[in-house]
């Protein structure tokens, strides 16, 4: 799964992808849970995750006059966040009294993370390429009227933003 993301990333040519994938690395973006307990809450959900959505975005009809680039950057980067930023994971070890990682809920949300993962995404990607327009509107609003700011988009969702949340809902909907 590393080899298709990173070639996938790395066919877009895009200034800065490189560097971009070293930092992943070293930030722990290949051994990342998805979530906290929902889907793929193990050890290199995300990356798994990221995939899913990227195959489940470049099958829908509508997908086929959207630039692939734009596919590809939006659905594999669209979760960067969730590794966590300034030095701080996103997801942390549930370890129970008895001293074993919780099964029910494998990871706890860091608390003194307050930006939103799909904030965080931005600050870490802007570090490293320049996202278009599109990109950025799409990955800030990928979870739709599901976040705070959510109703920000409404009536003003853009057809990679739509691409991008149907991928991830149907992903995360399927996964285990």
């Amino acid at each position: 799964m590393k080899d298709l993301f990173e070639s996938l990333l790395l066919s877009t040519k895009i200034e800065g992808i490189y560097k971009l994938i070293c930092y992943l690395e070293d930030n722990g973006f290949y051994t990342a849970p998805a979530s906290s307990q929902h889907h793929l809450s193990v050890s290199a959900g995300l990356l798994e995750h990221s995939i899913n959505v990227f195959n489940v975005a470049k099958e829908l009809p509508m997908s086929t006059d959207v630039d692939r680039n734009d596919l590809i950057i939006s659905c594999l980067l669209h979760d960067v966040g969730k590794i966590g930023c300034f030095g701080k994971q996103m997801y942390l070890p549930n370890i129970l009294k008895s001293g074993e990682q919780s099964k029910a809920k494998p990871y706890e949300t860091n608390k003194s993370i307050v930006l939103e993962h799909q904030d965080l995404s931005l600050i870490i990607l802007s570090r490293f390429i320049e996202l278009t327009n599109e990109q950025a509107i799409a990955i800030k609003f990928h979870n739709g009227l599901y976040t705070k700011d959510g109703y920000t988009i409404s009536g003003k969702e853009t057809k990679l933003q739509m691409i991008l949340h149907f991928a991830d809902m149907w992903a995360s909907r399927t996964e285990e």
